[in-house]
């Protein structure tokens, strides 16, 4: 169970179908598999960007946006908070996406803590550099949300990677134009 704000959310059951290891399309829905006892009035509203700039650097294991202060820069001047997922509990972080109509970040984990939600409706968006975007798409359709990516160059002989900020902003705004 998710404590979030005192009002409870159970989980009735709980099933993981790993379709794409098995090479099998189940075409299951995530949300339908977790029938929530309370889901409330579902009000979408919030534009949110995860950010990785508070992660301690020990902690950098793959890449690393490497103009990540003038692209979290652009969102804020979108209309998006900056919320740092690692300073948040998941309960708080389930009911920050609850409360979200337009989710995006670097691709990683902390973007998949929408199948803890209901989130239809819900825009994910994703900037990654040479990693591509199965995790975030089985995701977002096991969730329910629309999934939008955006792939940035890599440098040489390195994961980190870079986002041309003018294309950045350009494909953001056609999202932004969308929801």
């Amino acid at each position: 169970m998710v404590d979030i704000d005192h009002d409870l959310y159970k989980l009735k059951e709980l099933r993981l179908v790993s379709s794409f290891i098995q090479g099998v399309n189940t075409r299951f829905q995530f949300k339908d598999l977790l029938p929530f006892t309370h889901l409330g009035e579902l009000r979408r509203s919030r534009r949110v960007w995860l950010s990785r700039s508070h992660l301690p650097e020990n902690s950098r294991l793959t890449r690393l946006l490497t103009n990540r202060e003038e692209i979290e820069e652009i969102v804020q001047n979108l209309g998006f908070e900056l919320i740092y997922p690692e300073e948040k509990s998941i309960g708080e972080l389930a009911e920050i996406i609850r409360e979200t109509k337009i989710l995006g970040g670097e691709s990683g984990s902390a973007l998949h803590n929408i199948l803890l939600c209901h989130s239809v409706g819900l825009n994910l968006f994703a900037v990654s550099g040479k990693q591509d975007f199965i995790n975030q798409v089985a995701c977002s359709g096991s969730a329910g949300a629309n999934f939008f990516g955006f792939l940035g160059e890599t440098e040489q002989d390195s994961w980190d990677y870079s986002v041309n900020p003018l294309h950045f902003k350009s494909a953001l705004q056609s999202i932004l134009l969308r929801s």
